[in-house]
């Protein structure tokens, strides 16, 4: 598989070449979960944030199949964790909404830059916090997410959370302000 690939590149094979979907050979690797073709491929300069024609690009896919080791090779790999798709739903909500704190743990490991991390970290608490995700709020908290970090409206977790009691509960025993 990795030596096919290796000679094709070699013979000439275009990698930025794309299905009628859109998708790239890194997509396709990434699909059918294959680590050693998609670790290949990126070593000869695939390009990790393409998008497909549904705006995928191949670590979304990654996350879409629950597929966390080859999240993290593209991720280290340098995909965009920010803003993969410009106007698209950051990728570390992506990765939130999964709720899978394996995922996000992980994505958070592959940041070297402490206040980056830090930034997203309390982006995760507030998105988890939003849509009730008890598990995930505890495990950041653990990990020293801000518990009074607030969204570009000003809202914290402790708001977002009002639909959640048990997570109310969790961020107020934490000592999240009621101001």
């Amino acid at each position: 598989n990795v030596r096919l690939i290796d000679l094709l590149i070699a013979k000439g094979a275009k990698l930025d070449t794309r299905t009628n979907n859109g998708d790239t050979a890194l997509h396709i690797a990434v699909k059918f979960n294959q680590s050693d073709a998609a670790t290949t491929l990126i070593k000869h300069g695939a390009e990790i944030n393409d998008e497909n024609q549904e705006k995928q690009t191949p670590v979304q896919i990654a996350i879409l199949q629950d597929n966390a080791d080859l999240m993290c090779l593209l991720l280290k790999a340098d995909s965009d964790i920010k803003n993969p798709g410009g106007d698209q739903m950051p990728l570390i909500d992506s990765i939130a909404d999964t709720g899978k704190v394996e995922f996000l743990l992980r994505a958070l490991n592959t940041i070297d830059n402490v206040d980056q991390k830090t930034l997203y970290m309390n982006k995760a608490l507030l998105r988890s916090s939003q849509h009730g995700d008890v598990d995930l709020v505890k495990h950041l908290l653990d990990i020293g997410a801000d518990i009074e970090s607030s969204n570009q409206c000003g809202q914290t977790s402790l708001f977002l959370a009002g639909e959640y009691p048990e997570i109310m509960a969790m961020l107020l025993h934490r000592g999240a302000s009621m101001q």
